[in-house]
């Protein structure tokens, strides 16, 4: 079988910020700072690119506050040696049949039909949820993977323009061929095809809030901490809410046109009041934790400047570098906005 381009890459799904394109230069400045085999905190990790890109050469720690990260970074990163997913195939066919006639799961069916996908689609992700459910009974990896192929295979197939914050008219254009994808068939591929390697190093992956990864311990022994906040005013929630649900099934409450979680997250790096005393605690909680060195990630239309970040680095750390590179940004659905600078900023143990 030959198999999408999307699956030879390794591509899970687009995300707001993704560093994928950035790699070679955010690799660049976290190898300077560190040896092979030492640990990675990846503080935010969203769809964990850099901490699955680096985790053959060092010990990862991998954090985001969306639970729906969880499981793409365990099926990334925590592979075991010889796990066959064919083997899997069967007993999630089976579970999903058992779920189609006893219809344990609805959720899907019931509040997103026909708003980001088709009502057939929306059967087909409440039929595979139920499935990861049985599977995780039988073996957490598999169902972990499966998880991550189905969030992959939702984002392929959503009628909306690139997130989850709103979804396209019915009489839109794209809507048909859209509609048209077959969840089941998207997961599959994904699921059996995805040249995922081996663990080769022990990672752990968590979905805490950042301040949990210092205080539980996990940055004792780090070298490097990279961080890769949100920057400006959006709240990444509102883009991702619907596979927050999809991982959580928790029967929220939802309100407005988008249907959000009525207790989505919402990030003090996003707020103008907020965010300088955010960064502030995090550099004292980082100094105060480990001896590791910070890359930073940030936009040059973000909401804080180098010299603020100069500022509020003291007198735990030292600015030591700024790389900018040139970098369009994502505009949510509305094309790219040029003229926008990347920048890598490199933070010393004063």
């Amino acid at each position: 079988m030959s198999t999408s381009v999307a699956v030879e890459n390794l591509y899970v799904m687009r995300y707001m910020g993704n560093k994928r394109k950035l790699l070679p230069r955010v690799n660049a400045a976290i190898k300077r700072l560190s040896r092979q085999g030492d640990l990675l905190i990846d503080l935010m990790a969203g769809t964990h690119s850099v901490g699955f890109s680096l985790s053959q050469r060092n010990r990862i720690v991998a954090n985001d506050i969306g639970v729906y990260a969880l499981p793409i970074g365990r099926a990334l990163m925590q592979r075991p040696a010889g796990f066959r997913p064919e083997r899997y195939l069967p007993l999630i066919a089976a579970a999903a049949a058992e779920n189609r006639g006893a219809g344990s799961f609805q959720f899907f069916q019931t509040h997103y039909a026909d708003t980001y996908f088709s009502p057939r689609q929306c059967a087909e992700i409440d039929d595979l949820r139920y499935a990861v459910e049985v599977l995780d009974v039988e073996d957490r990896y598999a169902a972990d993977l499966a998880m991550a192929a189905l969030i992959s295979s939702m984002c392929y197939a959503q009628s909306t323009p690139g997130h989850f914050a709103q979804f396209m008219p019915k009489n839109h254009k794209r809507i048909v061929p859209l509609r048209a994808i077959s969840i089941v068939e998207a997961f599959r591929e994904r699921f059996r095809f995805w040249p995922i390697p081996n663990a080769g190093r022990r990672h752990e992956v968590l979905a805490e809030d950042w301040r949990v990864v210092f205080a539980a311990g996990f940055a004792e022994e780090a070298r490097v901490v990279y961080i890769d906040p949100p920057y400006n005013t959006e709240q990444y929630s509102r883009f991702y809410h619907v596979l927050e649900t999809l991982v959580r099934y928790d029967n929220p409450s939802l309100s407005c046109k988008a249907r959000y979680r009525d207790d989505r997250f919402k990030s003090n790096f996003s707020y103008r009041s907020q965010v300088e005393e955010e960064f502030a605690e995090l550099f004292r909680r980082c100094a105060e934790s480990c001896g590791a060195d910070i890359v930073l990630s940030y936009s040059s239309t973000g909401l804080l400047d180098v010299e603020q970040f100069a500022r509020l680095c003291c007198p735990y750390y030292r600015l030591q570098e700024v790389e900018r590179i040139s970098h369009p940004h994502s505009t949510q659905g509305k094309g790219t906005k040029s003229g926008v600078m990347e920048l890598i900023i490199i933070f010393n143990r004063s």
